[in-house]
C-alpha cells in the first residue's frame, strides 16, 4: 500500500512546509491506511481525543537548515494528536525509557527554542536500533516493521494493535552494528509478519532497503 498525494491540498494539510515528513494529521491518515491494509475490517482505528499545537515552538525543518536558515520563511506548527491506547510496556534498545517521546517537555515549557531544532525527533520519539512494544495481547499478532522516521509519530498508535511489534531502523542498526542480519534477529524474535514501511526513497537500493538485502 502507498499514501497517496492526488492534489496540492493533500501536500499542504498532511506535510510540514519546511521539512521533509508528514506532519501530524498526514501520520494519522498513513496510520489509518496501513491497520486497513495490515488488518482490514478486523479492528477498529483509534481515534484522536485532542489535539495540541505549540504556537510557541518556532519549527524550521530540513528544508530551512539546507539553507542555513537564510531565507525568511514562516515556521511549521508543530502539533501532536493525543489518544487513549491500551497499556503497553516499551523498551528502546533494550531499556526502558523514563518517557516514549518527550511531550512532557512541551507541555511544561522547557522544549528547546534553538533555531534550527529538530522537534520533529524530538516530541515524536526519534528511530533507534529497535523500538519493541509489547501490550500483552497474545492472541494478536508479533509483526516486525523495518520503517525510518515516517513512522515516528504513530508507533504507539500501530503497535496497540498487535501483541509484540518491532520497529528496526536497518541505518542506526548497521551503525551499531555491521554485522547484524535479520534472519538473525528473527531466530530470537519470532514474529507472525514483516512489515516494510518505508518511504519511497528509502524503498529504493540505495536507500535504506540496501542494508536488507545486503
Amino acid at each position: 500500500d502507498y499514501f497517496p498525494i492526488s492534489r496540492i491540498s493533500d501536500l499542504q494539510n498532511h506535510f510540514f512546509f519546511l521539512f521533509h515528513h508528514w506532519n501530524d494529521v498526514g501520520s494519522y491518515l498513513g496510520y489509518r491506511g496501513l491497520i486497513k491494509f495490515l488488518q482490514g475490517d478486523e479492528d477498529r482505528f483509534f481515534y484522536p481525543k485532542e489535539r495540541l499545537t505549540f504556537d510557541e515552538v518556532e519549527f524550521l525543518g530540513s528544508v530551512s537548515r539546507m539553507t542555513g536558515h537564510s531565507v525568511a520563511v514562516t515556521p511549521d506548527k508543530l502539533s501532536k494528536l493525543i489518544f487513549d491506547l491500551p497499556e503497553y510496556q516499551v523498551t528502546i534498545n533494550g531499556e526502558t525509557p523514563d518517557e516514549y517521546g518527550n511531550l512532557s517537555y512541551y507541555l511544561s515549557g522547557d522544549e528547546s527554542t534553538q533555531r534550527g531544532f529538530d522537534h520533529y525527533n524530538f516530541l515524536y520519539q526519534k528511530r533507534e536500533n529497535l523500538i519493541e512494544f509489547n501490550t500483552g495481547r497474545s492472541e494478536k499478532d508479533n509483526v516486525l516493521f523495518i520503517s525510518d522516521s515516517m513512522s515516528n509519530p504513530i508507533r504507539e498508535l500501530i503497535a496497540s494493535h498487535f501483541n509484540k511489534s518491532y520497529f528496526i531502523s536497518l541505518e542506526v542498526m548497521y551503525q551499531e552494528d555491521k554485522f547484524f542480519k535479520v534472519e538473525d534477529f528473527l531466530d530470537e524474535h519470532p514474529v507472525d509478519r514483516i512489515v516494510f514501511f518505508l518511504s519511497v526513497d528509502n524503498l529504493m537500493p540505495d536507500g535504506e532497503l540496501q542494508y536488507f538485502i545486503g
